[in-house]
């Protein structure tokens, strides 16, 4: 996850302990985590996790319950801003990923093959 990278380097930088940070950071993110996200900042004992919407296929508290199972008390709100949250989900999946393999790239609705012309 970009947000543990990112935490890592800053205490790196700024010579502070991981565990100190984490326990004291809320972490804000755009979808709810999917479980092995939500397993990961969880184990890390963040303060709290603020999500916009859910994630009904894979979220970490929607689907299963991480917190429950790993008997953490870590504060977790959804809901926060939710229009705008999937408004901009549905705007990022009208996008493009220029890294996927061209064989997997969709163009208007149906799936381009190496072979075909756009």
């Amino acid at each position: 996850m970009k947000c543990i990278d990112d935490v890592n380097e800053f205490c790196k930088n700024k010579n502070l302990a991981l565990n100190e940070v984490f326990s004291e950071l809320t972490v804000y993110v755009t979808v709810e985590p999917c479980i092995m996200c939500a397993a990961a900042l969880f184990d890390l004992k963040v303060k709290s996790v603020v999500y916009g919407c859910k994630n009904d296929r894979f979220g970490g508290e929607t689907v299963f319950n991480v917190a429950n199972v790993l008997k953490t008390i870590t504060c977790r709100k959804g809901g926060y801003r939710a229009d705008d949250a999937m408004n901009l989900l549905k705007l990022f999946y009208q996008g493009v990923n220029p890294s996927a393999p061209l064989s997997k790239v969709k163009v208007r609705g149906k799936k381009f093959h190496k072979n075909e012309n756009i």
